[in-house]
C-alpha cells in the first residue's frame, strides 16, 4: 500500500476517518493530491469534517509530534478545510488535536 484515504458517511457529512502515505512515498504531493481526488468524490452538497490527532508515535519514520500536526493542518487548510481546536472532552485529552469542517 502506497496510500490510503478512508471515509464514512455520518448523516449529511462524510467524514475522513485516516488519510496516510507509507514513508517512503512521502514528500512527493501524493497526501495532497489523494485528499484532492478524494473530496472530489463527495457528491455535491455534502460537507466534509475530520478529526487529527498524532497521539501515537509513527515508528517507520519518528518526527516530532508538533510538526506532524503543522503538516495535517497545512494540508487541510489547503485542501479548503476551516481548521479549529478540537472541542472538550477530545481538545482536553489532547490539546493538540484538531477539527477541520470543509462545506
Amino acid at each position: 500500500v502506497v496510500a490510503l484515504a478512508v471515509s464514512t458517511i455520518d448523516g449529511d457529512a462524510d467524514e475522513i476517518l485516516a488519510l496516510g502515505v507509507a514513508p517512503v512515498w512521502r514528500r512527493q504531493g501524493l497526501a495532497t493530491r489523494l485528499l484532492a481526488e478524494h473530496l472530489a468524490a463527495v457528491p455535491d452538497g455534502r460537507s466534509v469534517r475530520t478529526t487529527v490527532v498524532v497521539a501515537e508515535r509513527d515508528v517507520v519514520e519518528p518526527l516530532d509530534q508538533g510538526l506532524r500536526m503543522d503538516i495535517a493542518r497545512r494540508l487541510l487548510i489547503r485542501a479548503g478545510f476551516q481548521v479549529t481546536r478540537a472541542p472538550d472532552p477530545l481538545g482536553r485529552l489532547d490539546p493538540a488535536a484538531v477539527v477541520g469542517w470543509r462545506a
